[in-house]
């Protein structure tokens, strides 16, 4: 099958309503990753693979080996929340791979307020929304690639103007030799004045050994959604089991919003011939039972 007969088949298929998305309590929270990123508490600005890249780093799209397919689903009951995006990205034999990934979320959130009499009450908001990301990613040389994500958002979030804009990510990979790889991000330079798009620098450090061992830290200083810069740090691994079955774990330390979380999953690869593959992932807050965010996702290389 030709690539453009291939492409047009995985657009297709894309119209499915399955998905990726977002954990939060809050609907000040830019966040949106895959069962992988999930599973490994979002360290993957150095490790992402394939479709990933539209989330951590867009010069990772680089290393997609082929054209692939991601479908997602990813819910938490504490925030009422589903989300789902599909994206697809094309790297077969391409000198410039991209794609294009979109997200739709539905959730909740709280609002601390007084009442009529001036005791606090906690009032539940609605947020709706739309995540449009076109990426691209160009290798400068064979162990540096730069890329580009341009995002544009569309959300309705009850009791306040909402948010209709267009930001965008730079990413820079360096992957020599040896298996380390080193990563900066600029997460949404452009600024839209908005909690959902805070502008952030992230860094990212990776280690995979023979593909079956994957060590991951981020660090990333968000600079729009506190007085002062804060600071997230991710750390994740990745075991490879038989080329078939991967295992997942992670933590996150979130000194934004002044939480802390672990996570794991599995997923089902198939090894470097197959075409599916299949994933799940868990996210538990520390301190906070409720606030638990599962995701699932189909993977498809034709």
């Amino acid at each position: 099958m030709n690539s453009r007969y291939r492409s047009a088949w995985l657009l297709l298929l894309g119209a499915a309503p399955f998905v990726v998305a977002f954990p939060s309590l809050s609907h000040a929270r830019e966040e949106v990753f895959g069962a992988r990123g999930l599973a490994m508490g979002q360290a993957l600005r150095a490790v992402a693979q394939s479709n990933d890249g539209f989330y951590f780093n867009p010069a990772t799209l680089i290393l997609a080996p082929r054209a692939g397919l991601d479908l997602a689903y990813q819910f938490n009951l504490d925030a009422k929340l589903n989300a789902g995006n599909v994206s697809l990205v094309d790297n077969d034999e391409k000198p410039v791979p991209g794609g294009f990934a979109y997200t739709f979320v539905d959730s909740r959130f709280y609002v601390d307020t007084l009442d009529e009499n001036g005791s606090p009450v906690r009032l539940e908001r609605r947020r709706t929304g739309h995540d449009v990301r076109f990426g691209m990613a160009y290798p400068v040389m064979p162990s540096l690639a730069i890329g580009v994500n341009l995002r544009y958002l569309k959300f309705d979030i009850e009791e306040t103007k909402g948010v209709n804009a267009v930001t965008g990510d730079v990413g820079v990979l360096f992957h020599p030799a040896g298996g380390f790889a080193l990563a900066i991000v600029g997460h949404n330079v452009i600024d839209i004045g908005s909690p959902e798009a805070p502008i952030k620098l992230g860094i990212g450090a990776g280690y995979t050994f023979e593909r079956l061992l994957t060590l991951s830290f981020d660090w990333v200083v968000d600079l729009k959604s506190a007085p002062d810069p804060a600071h997230e740090f991710h750390v994740g691994l990745e075991f490879i089991v038989a080329n078939l079955i991967a295992l997942r774990g992670g933590f996150f330390d979130d000194r934004v919003f002044n939480q802390r979380h672990f996570s794991f999953g599995a997923a089902y690869t198939g090894g470097p011939e197959s075409r599916f593959g299949f994933s799940f992932a868990m996210q538990q807050e520390i301190g906070h039972a409720a606030n638990r965010s599962f995701n699932f996702q189909i993977r498809i290389l034709p």
